[in-house]
């Protein structure tokens, strides 16, 4: 089964025997339809998470107690606010929690920093891995601070084209929404509605349809 989840990862596909057969021997499967967390901010880093399935929403709370997304962990990649603390033994400066159904492994801290210290190829990965998900949280920090919230509700729609249903329904609640693009629900709920009266979506009790999604999205994906 942990096999599975490890063939999700490029260094693990493509890695020598060697590399293989220590992540197999030390990774644990592990798997929840529910929503879980996976660690807080001021958690010490036992363990390095890896995803087969669903995905890791890496967020942060604000003072009112709102979560904001910085990003997500989807299969084949890995947290650079999970790696950062097991590798330099602080604590967490964000938190996790499992989404859509997760299905993955993960590795003791000081396994992983074994494999990490004799396998080249895996120390490669791994420091991609950072650099790409820095981006991706410098990307999501300018579009709260430079981008209306109707851009980001748009941009939120192109980003998940592909998670609506037959019916062109997307599953997912003011809420939900809302701590993707950094809005609270109330925010998320008036732009909503801004846009049913215009035409461009029908909202249903936690699902959103868009009536009119070349108008909307067309722009989003050039």
């Amino acid at each position: 089964m942990v096999e599975r989840i490890l063939e999700q990862y490029a260094f693990f596909r493509n890695g020598p025997a060697g590399l293989q057969d220590d992540f197999v021997a030390s990774a644990q499967h592990w798997n929840d339809a529910r929503e879980q967390s996976v660690f807080r901010v001021g958690d010490k880093a036992k363990r390095v998470h890896l995803v087969g399935g669903g995905s890791l929403n890496v967020f942060v709370s604000s003072y009112t107690g709102r979560d904001v997304t910085l990003y997500n962990v989807w299969p084949g990649e890995l947290c650079p606010i999970n790696l950062g603390a097991v590798l330099s033994g602080d604590t967490a400066i964000a938190s996790a929690k499992t989404k859509n159904n997760f299905d993955g492994a993960s590795i003791a801290a000081s396994d992983f920093r074994r494999i990490l210290d004799e396998h080249r190829e895996f120390r490669q990965f791994v420091i991609e891995c950072l650099a790409t998900k820095f981006e991706s949280v410098v990307r999501q920090i300018s579009e709260i601070t430079t981008r209306s919230v109707d851009a980001r509700l748009e941009r939120y729609f192109a980003e998940h084209v592909g998670d609506f249903d037959e019916r062109g329904f997307l599953n997912a609640t003011n809420e939900q929404i809302g701590t993707q693009i950094g809005a609270s629900r109330e925010v998320v709920n008036r732009k909503l509605r801004s846009m049913q009266k215009a035409g461009l979506v029908e909202l249903e009790r936690g699902r959103v349809r868009l009536l009119n999604p070349h108008r909307l999205l067309a722009p989003k994906l050039r």
